[in-house]
Parts: structure tokens; C-alpha cells; sequence
């Protein structure tokens, strides 16, 4: 296996990158975040190449850790999205809208990843109160 490129390896940054979203600082924060985010994309589309070739190196162990840490990140970016700042709302928009492929694939929460795509859109302002007690109506469902 490749492990520049492994799901293994996005897993171990994305730990290391994780003390970095609660820094000071909103450049960084949101510079993080926006990793996150594309680090998911990437996930998701080498998990849809997993299902159309059966050569790839990603079993099912590094998906799993994969996975593990969209889960473990997911109340944080809920969080943020009521952050000061707007770069760094724009990033966990960005984040969870990415990650919201997962959700609906993997976790079948089509409800959820489409509340998400819908509301989540970078030009338009979150009414944060409304959507999180929607968001939260629709998991416990």
C-alpha cells in the first residue's frame, strides 16, 4: 500500500490537524477546516473508485479509521458554524458539505446530507438556532 496516499495517512493528519481548529488564530483555523473538508472529498471519491476496481489498496480497516475521524469531527463543525468569523463558517460549510457524501453513502442519512447541501451554501447566512435543532431532529429520527 501507498502510504503517501493511503486513507491511513489522511486519518493521522487529520488527528494532527485537529488541535489546530481550536488555535487563536482564524486564518489557521479555517485553513484547517478547509482540509478537513478536502480530505473528505478525497475519501469519498477514493471510496467510490474502491467500488469500481477491485485493485486499489484501501481495505476496509483504514475506511473504517477514515470514517472514524468524519464522525469524530462533525460536532466540532457543527460548532464552528456559529465561529466570529466568516472565513472560518465558510470553511466548515465546506467541510460538512463534502462530508455530507459520506453521510448519505455510508451512513444512508440522505435526509441529513441533503438538509446539509441545502442550507450549508457559502453566500447565504445560517439562521444557526433553526438549522442545528432541525439537524438534530432529523438524526434522532
Amino acid at each position: 500500500m501507498k502510504k503517501d496516499g493511503s486513507v491511513h495517512q489522511k486519518g493521522i493528519l487529520v488527528l494532527r490537524l485537529k488541535h489546530k481548529r481550536e488555535e487563536n488564530n482564524a486564518s489557521l483555523r479555517s485553513a484547517s477546516i478547509s482540509l478537513l473538508g478536502n480530505i473528505a472529498k478525497y475519501g469519498i471519491g477514493r471510496a467510490a473508485a474502491m467500488d469500481e476496481a477491485d485493485d486499489l489498496e484501501i481495505n476496509s480497516s483504514n475506511w473504517n479509521a477514515f470514517e472514524e475521524q468524519v464522525k469524530s469531527n462533525l460536532v466540532c463543525l457543527l460548532l464552528r458554524l456559529a465561529d466570529s468569523e466568516e472565513d472560518v463558517v465558510k470553511s466548515c460549510k465546506f467541510a460538512l458539505r463534502e462530508m455530507s457524501h459520506i453521510m448519505e453513502i455510508h451512513w444512508h442519512a440522505k435526509k441529513v446530507a441533503s438538509m446539509i447541501q441545502l442550507h450549508l451554501i457559502d453566500v447565504a447566512t445560517l439562521q444557526y438556532e433553526r438549522f442545528m435543532t432541525d439537524l438534530v431532529k432529523l438524526m434522532l429520527l
